[in-house]
């Protein structure tokens, strides 16, 4: 699953926006990383002006996107296209609106993962499949 947590100051993002995000991000695991859109968490954090600080300044136009990644794991030799992938399909709600932004990833293991108490189906197998088509998690028929 990817998890993503984005801080930004309050009132920087409508809901609009954030919809708009959210189907943006789910659209780029479906597209590139082949997996169920459910597997895909979007946070969004929004930060009064007295509690969100860079630099030692109060963050009136920055956001931080965290991204933890547990189903898939992008290869050390493409993060840097990743993140080219991810400031392209952002641009509309960070560059084009003059915000200044950071993102950074994680990768936490696989194994350290479940989903309703189920240990999630390999990466590309008929279960996982299964889990793409039907957007949601169910008992394992593979073994």
């Amino acid at each position: 699953m990817p998890l993503w947590n984005i801080h930004a100051p309050e009132g920087l993002y409508t809901p609009e926006d954030k919809q708009g995000i959210a189907t943006i991000v789910t659209r780029l695991y479906e597209k590139y990383g082949e997996m169920p859109r459910f597997y895909v968490s979007i946070l969004f954090h929004d930060h009064p002006p007295e509690n969100f600080y860079m630099g030692g300044k109060p963050a009136e136009k920055f956001v931080r996107i965290w991204m933890d990644h547990i189903a898939l794991h992008v290869g050390a030799e493409i993060h840097g296209q990743w993140l080219a992938v991810v400031d392209t399909s952002l641009a509309s709600f960070l560059t084009e609106r003059g915000v200044d932004y950071e993102v950074h990833g994680d990768e936490t293991p696989r194994t350290m993962w479940s989903i309703n108490g189920i240990l999630p189906p390999p990466s590309g197998s008929d279960d996982e499949t299964r889990w793409r088509e039907e957007n949601t998690p169910s008992p394992l028929t593979s073994t």
